[in-house]
């Protein structure tokens, strides 16, 4: 049963590489070539030509080509990629789903077309991409949109990965919700990876120090294959779909040990422990953000894989502590994988997403309620005095500074100036005085950017002198404190 992947902008095409790193190594190192196995895998993401080539069932879709250009050097060659030079969808929902998608849409059903021509049996696809940007999720919702549209008898699976709590992006509580919302109801299971629990995950349980995305793109891939990997009289798109009976549910949540080689991984109980260790990120989250929900699971499935399957007694514990021990499915499959004795995936239907979830509408909150505030002039150079010594890049040492605003007041305003002050340097009209102070004052900034190369330093005198000076004030009322030479 084949599948095809669709991935969607810079985390969805990166993820792409992890992925199917992981599945050449699987199929191609660890797996006896000719067994079952190894034929249900390769036929389930590769295509094989007529010159014994590998193609992943893929399609790389972005409106930037340097976030695919790093696929030209694998052993598998991505045959479908779409990417249109236009700039990126600004980081906006609206943008990428109202306006480059369209650029897109043909391109990339045509290539899914092709693609589903060349499998022999086809019923399943797998969007995965990143809830926070604008390619991703705009783009990823509008295509997701014509998929159900073109063939409304697949499956669709969503892998949707939602941003950091304390992320880079002013909207992405924005983005992330308009995603949901426009997916959710055209979806038959929504895979929900939260970066702040993956890496979480890498420091606690992988003892990396510095954390970066492929760390957190491994992991992620890894707990994909884990489920989708062919399985003993099972298909995986058949088991994330009964875990979503009802429409009301599609939010899964995927826990995967041992998560490196160095864990103990040969008894299935420890295996069990470590999996309900991983629940300390979900207490701790819950009571950080005052969340008072009690967890309760709808339905879960086991996916045990190694070299000898669990019996009933090592099971009972994890199936006793459920109330509805009776919704727990087990699903085996006697091969390593990632070269683990023993592996086993808890994917379950909860409500522990609701965390995340109240965290993403919360800042959504916060930043609508924010479009309707005004900072005074004391604010503004308390942010100001905050921004100088702390710098730009840690809003969190910025915030504590200034206890009574948000993370997000504080990214909102800081955005907001910059781009004032940009716009400002950048315009091409002139002002109402040609010698009024704003225009003195960055002539002469301008020189000094020149002269000192400094870019650092010129954006903080911009934001200071817009933020104190944004209603435009009579000259006599401006101290400039430069002086030119």
């Amino acid at each position: 049963m084949s599948v095809i992947t669709l991935h969607y902008g810079q985390c969805g095409n990166q993820i792409s590489d992890a992925l199917f790193s992981n599945i050449y190594e699987d199929v191609y190192h660890n797996s006896k070539k000719g067994s079952e196995y190894y034929s249900q895998a390769l036929n389930k993401w590769f295509y094989i030509t007529k010159k014994n080539k590998w193609e992943p069932r893929a399609v790389l879709i972005d409106t930037e080509s340097k976030t695919v250009q790093h696929q030209r050097s694998m052993p598998y060659q991505f045959k479908n990629v779409v990417t249109k030079s236009c700039g990126g969808s600004a980081n906006n929902w609206a943008f990428g789903y109202l306006e480059q998608s369209k650029l897109l849409k043909n391109e990339i059903l045509d290539c899914v077309r092709k693609e589903m021509e060349k499998c022999d049996l086809f019923n399943s696809f797998l969007n995965i991409f990143s809830s926070s940007g604008g390619t991703g999720s705009g783009v990823g919702s509008f295509i997701i949109e014509c998929l159900k549209n073109e063939f409304p008898n697949k499956t669709i699976v969503n892998a949707v990965i939602l941003p950091y709590s304390n992320g880079e992006l002013v909207i992405q509580s924005y983005n992330t919700l308009l995603t949901l919302s426009k997916i959710y109801s055209i979806s038959d299971s929504v895979m929900v990876f939260e970066n702040d629990r993956l890496h979480y995950n890498c420091v606690n349980s992988l003892n990396i120090k510095d954390v970066n995305f492929g760390d957190i793109n491994n992991l992620i891939a890894r707990q994909l294959l884990s489920v989708y990997q062919p399985l003993k009289d099972a298909q995986s798109s058949d088991l994330l779909i009964k875990l979503c009976e009802d429409p009301l549910y599609k939010f899964l949540q995927l826990r995967y040990a041992p998560l490196s080689v160095m864990e103990y991984d040969h008894n299935w109980k420890s295996l069990l422990t470590s999996i309900s260790r991983q629940s300390r990120f979900d207490f701790q989250q819950r009571s950080v953000n005052s969340v008072h929900i009690k967890p309760k699971n709808l339905c879960m499935a086991l996916v045990c894989r190694g070299a000898y399957n669990p019996e009933e007694k090592d099971l009972k514990p994890f199936r006793d502590s459920n109330k509805l021990p009776e919704a727990v499915r087990v699903y085996y499959q006697r091969k390593k994988i990632f070269n683990l004795e023993n592996c086993l995936t808890v994917v379950s239907n909860c409500n522990n997403v609701c965390t995340p979830l109240n965290m993403i509408l919360g800042d959504a909150r916060n930043l609508f309620r924010y479009m309707n505030t005004v900072w005074s002039i004391d604010d503004k150079k308390k942010l100001l005095m905050a921004l100088q010594k702390c710098g730009t890049n840690n809003i969190a040492e910025v915030q504590k500074l200034l206890p009574d605003k948000t993370i997000t007041e504080i990214r909102n305003a800081f955005e907001k100036y910059s781009r004032l002050a940009h716009d400002k340097m950048n315009h091409q009209e002139k002002l109402r005085e040609e010698d009024s102070a704003i225009n003195q004052w960055i002539k002469i900034v301008k020189k000094t950017q020149v002269k000192s190369n400094a870019v650092y330093d010129v954006i903080p005198r911009v934001l200071k002198y817009i933020a104190l000076f944004e209603k435009r004030p009579h000259d006599n009322d401006v101290n400039l404190r430069f002086h030119s030479k």
